[in-house]
């Protein structure tokens, strides 16, 4: 694994094992998986199969392409906690900013909202038609300025 205490708490990757990684929404499994993914194929040069449920193949290489340019998740989270906001849609960094202190406005059209952290305030589709599908188109400008306006004067 990319970090020594995964590796001696999990006795390090072994060959022919699946893995699998669960948590909730936006903890940042994703980021996790695909560190893990980039140090076997590249560091490693493994043979590697990638499957993301939940993003595009767009979004997959615009992670990888981050890893391959060498900026790691802390250095994320020390540019996350020096903004005044951070506004994202629901990922792991949207979560890293906020618990890093920084004010955060979360843009939730293809998950729902986490209620219970107080740190992110939720921004929905305006639209409740379809709510099994991806509505990030109909979040509007509007709605996050209105958020952001709210964040400033609260």
């Amino acid at each position: 694994y990319p970090w020594g205490v995964w590796d001696s708490m999990l006795f390090g990757i072994r060959p022919r094992e699946i893995v699998t990684l669960t948590a909730g929404s936006g903890v940042g499994k994703s980021t996790i998986v695909a560190e893990i993914a980039y140090q076997l194929g590249c560091n490693e040069d493994s043979n590697v199969g990638y499957v993301a449920l939940e993003e595009g193949l767009g979004r997959t290489g615009q992670r990888l392409m981050s890893l391959a340019i060498d900026k790691p998740i802390l250095a994320a989270a020390a540019v996350a906690a020096s903004c005044e906001v951070c506004i994202g849609n629901d990922t792991g960094m949207l979560n890293v900013a906020a618990a890093a202190g920084t004010k955060s406005i979360g843009l939730f059209g293809a998950s729902q909202p986490i209620t219970r952290d107080d740190r992110i305030i939720a921004v929905l589709p305006e639209s409740k038609r379809h709510r099994n599908k991806n509505q990030m188109a109909n979040i509007t400008v509007d709605s996050v300025m209105r958020s952001l306006v709210n964040l400033d004067s609260g």
